[in-house]
């Protein structure tokens, strides 16, 4: 028989009862833990058996009402008074045994309530991490010159990290011994800036020369159209 319970992380799984106490790992999250043993199932309540009354035979029942005695009709009249006192209580606004019934509402099982938590939880994480996803993905890069360290190469090609304060200054190259002078211009930073920044740029102009050529591809029909109207 399966059951329901839930990883480390929260996440709501299913096993057979014979795998309680296997060592598995979570399908979602990756998570390897025990599996824990099925909760404990509801003793079933044993429901009586009645067992049907033999009904009065016929000459007993001719013979206590010869007596004066009558148990059907009385009956039948303690039914149909108990009918007419329910219906003078429905008249009077009560129930239908006189008494008023209030439906109570049926609590969340502490299961559903835990699982609903859960599944709270694992929204507001998943939104918090998109917004943050998206944050970063919409904060421009920093240029150049906000960088507290950038890389510089020696004219042999040697790559340096170096700090901003220290850029203007005349440095040896540990690697070659070659002398040179620290430039913002020369680093691999400014350089990745301004060829992507050369890209833009050369990207808004070809936009700018394909809306004109459509200009004149326009303006060259709509004048072969008023031709070919004149001509006629």
């Amino acid at each position: 028989m399966n059951f329901q319970f839930y990883c480390p992380q929260g996440h709501l799984l299913q096993a057979d009862t014979a795998h309680a106490g296997s060592i598995i790992v979570c399908p979602i999250c990756g998570t390897q833990f025990i599996i824990p043993a099925p909760p404990p199932q509801a003793v079933p309540v044993a429901t009586p058996v009645v067992t049907p009354v033999a009904p009065v035979s016929q000459p007993l029942q001719q013979s206590v009402q010869e007596n004066g005695l009558d148990f059907t009709s009385a009956s039948s009249a303690g039914r149909a008074g108990g009918r007419r006192g329910n219906d003078l209580n429905a008249l009077l606004g009560g129930g239908a045994d006189g008494n008023s019934v209030e439906e109570t509402p049926e609590e969340a099982s502490p299961f559903a309530m835990m699982q609903e938590k859960k599944e709270k939880e694992m929204r507001e994480k998943a939104a918090a991490e998109a917004k943050k996803t998206l944050t970063s993905a919409m904060k421009a890069p920093p240029k150049a010159e906000e960088l507290s360290l950038v890389h510089i190469p020696c004219p042999k090609g040697h790559v340096l990290d170096v700090d901003k304060e220290m850029i203007g200054q005349r440095v040896q190259c540990p690697v070659c011994r070659a002398v040179y002078d620290l430039k913002l211009e020369n680093s691999l930073e400014y350089i990745q800036e301004k060829k992507k920044a050369q890209e833009l740029e050369e990207m808004r102009l070809g936009k700018i020369w394909i809306v004109r050529a459509g200009i004149a591809v326009i303006l060259v029909i709509l004048f072969l159209i008023v031709m070919i109207f004149s001509s006629r």
